[in-house]
């Protein structure tokens, strides 16, 4: 149920807050057009877990994540978005 329930959060979370980026605005293209290969990036520093801040991250497999504790247990919890 809870699943269900976080689901159907971030459903509604989306579809009132839709995420469009141009390609230009894209992370991977940023770095790209700077000269800087992705996959050197080792670290990277997350304020919080919202959508906006972690959209990006899907480009950084093999990067480290450095977070708060609350952000961790956040993320522990499903407790992303609410």
């Amino acid at each position: 149920m809870d699943i269900l329930k976080n689901n159907l959060k971030i459903f509604l979370y989306r579809f009132a807050n839709p995420i469009t980026l141009k390609k230009e605005d894209m992370i991977d293209y940023q770095l790209k057009e700077k000269g800087i290969d992705k996959k050197d990036i080792k670290y990277i520093i997350i304020s919080h877990l919202h959508p906006d801040h972690i959209g990006g991250l899907k480009f950084f497999p093999n990067s480290n994540l450095i977070l708060t504790k609350t952000c961790y247990n956040d993320f522990k919890l499903k407790r992303i978005v609410f």
